[in-house]
C-alpha cells in the first residue's frame, strides 16, 4: 500500500454518548468508516440523528467514547493533524469586527504563519472562489450565499487535505445551496482535497458520488453511486 492509498480517515467502532445514567444518550453508535483520498461523501439523515456529532468526532472536536479514529489525517497519538482537516459550518461564524480579508486570514494567523504570509493564503483563497472583490467588505455587508463562500475560502486557505461540511447549506434558498455547493467541489478538487458534506437535501446528494445515512445514530455508509 503506497502512502496515496493510506485512508485519511479510519474509524472503528467509534460511539459517542452525552450524559449518564438513566439520562445517557447515544449520539453516535457503533460507527465504522473509511475517508479515501479524493472522496465525494454525501452524509444524510434527520435532525438529530448523529450527522453533526459524527463530524465533530472526525473533525478532532469531540473525542469518542469508544472506538478508535486514525489515518492520515490523524497523528499516532489518535490527535488530528493541523490543517490536515477543515470544517465549513452551517453558520459561517464571521467575526463581525473583522473584514472578509481578515476573517480568512485569522485561522492561520492562530496556527503561527505571519501576518503577510496569513494575508496572501488568505488572497489566494478568496480568488479561487472569485471574492477578491469583497476582501474589505465586512460580514454584515455581505449576503448569505457570500458569507457562506467566505466561510469556505477560510478553510481552503489552510489548503486542507480533508474538508467537512456541516449543514453548509441549510440556510440557504435551493439555487444559492447549488452554487455554493458547487463552489465547495470545484475548490476541493483543485486541491485534492476529500469533502464529506452532511445535508437533508437529496439534490444536494446527488452532486456527490457516494451517500452515507444516519438514523438513530446508527452510520449506514457505502451506498456508492455508478458513474458510468
Amino acid at each position: 500500500m503506497t502512502a496515496a492509498d493510506v485512508p485519511l480517515i479510519q474509524c472503528m467502532g467509534i460511539c459517542h454518548t452525552f450524559g449518564s445514567g438513566a439520562r445517557t444518550v447515544a449520539a453516535v453508535r457503533d460507527a465504522t468508516l473509511q475517508i479515501a483520498p479524493g472522496a465525494r461523501i454525501a452524509l444524510m439523515g434527520p435532525s438529530g440523528s448523529g450527522k453533526s456529532t459524527l463530524l465533530h468526532l472526525l473533525a478532532g472536536l469531540e473525542k469518542p467514547t469508544s472506538g478508535t479514529i486514525t489515518g492520515r489525517a490523524y497523528s499516532s497519538d489518535a490527535v488530528p493533524q493541523p490543517h490536515v482537516t477543515g470544517m465549513v459550518f452551517q453558520s459561517s461564524g464571521l467575526i463581525a469586527a473583522l473584514d472578509v480579508l481578515e476573517n480568512v486570514a485569522l485561522p492561520l494567523i492562530l496556527a503561527g504563519a505571519s501576518d503577510g504570509r496569513a494575508r496572501s493564503l488568505a488572497h489566494e483563497a478568496l480568488e479561487l472562489l472569485n471574492l477578491e472583490a469583497l476582501e474589505r467588505k465586512l460580514p454584515e455587508e455581505l449576503s448569505g450565499g457570500q458569507a457562506q463562500r467566505v466561510a469556505i475560502a477560510r478553510v481552503l486557505a489552510c489548503r486542507p487535505r480533508l474538508i467537512l461540511a456541516d449543514e453548509p447549506t441549510g440556510q440557504l434558498d435551493h439555487v444559492t445551496a447549488l452554487s455554493v455547493l458547487d463552489v465547495l467541489l470545484r475548490s476541493a478538487d483543485s486541491l485534492n482535497a476529500a469533502v464529506l458534506v452532511s445535508t437533508h437535501d437529496p439534490l444536494i446528494a446527488e452532486l456527490l458520488d457516494e451517500v452515507w445515512s444516519m438514523h438513530d445514530g446508527v452510520l449506514k455508509n457505502s451506498m456508492e453511486r455508478s458513474l458510468t
